[in-house]
């Protein structure tokens, strides 16, 4: 685990690492972007608890992740991890519905309304093209 967050490019991927703490435990919310897909993890003492998949095309590719868990404690965890910026990953996390952590204080966890339009048109197109073919 982490103790700052940091990103990383392995050359197939870009990987966002949000780490903080919980009820005295080291928690992380993972981000891997790629050219094929996302996939997200919520990690407390370094153990996958939760996980998720989106393919990167189109617009399913920028839709916010939410990640779910119970820790030891059974108090609820979720964990909504998304772009803030158009290269930038973003976490909230909540626990039994209250907001406790925020990677970006401040900051919306959603793609700027503009490069979701273009994904919509990216979508439009790969479809039209599809269709033809």
């Amino acid at each position: 685990m982490q103790d700052q967050a940091a990103s990383a490019y392995d050359g197939l991927h870009y990987t966002y690492c949000r780490p903080f703490r919980i009820a005295g435990h080291s928690c992380e919310g993972l981000v891997r972007s790629g050219i094929a897909d996302n996939r997200s993890e919520l990690l407390i003492k370094e153990v996958a608890v939760a996980m998720g998949q989106t393919p990167e095309t189109r617009v399913e590719g920028i839709r916010n992740r939410n990640l779910a868990a119970i820790p030891p404690d059974r108090r609820r965890l979720k964990v909504e991890a998304g772009y803030v910026d158009w290269i930038n990953i973003g976490i909230a996390t909540h626990r039994d519905g209250k907001l406790v952590h925020q990677s970006r204080p401040g900051r919306r966890i959603a793609m700027p309304e503009r490069a979701a339009s273009m994904t919509d048109l990216t979508t439009a197109a790969l479809v039209g093209k599809a269709e033809a073919s």
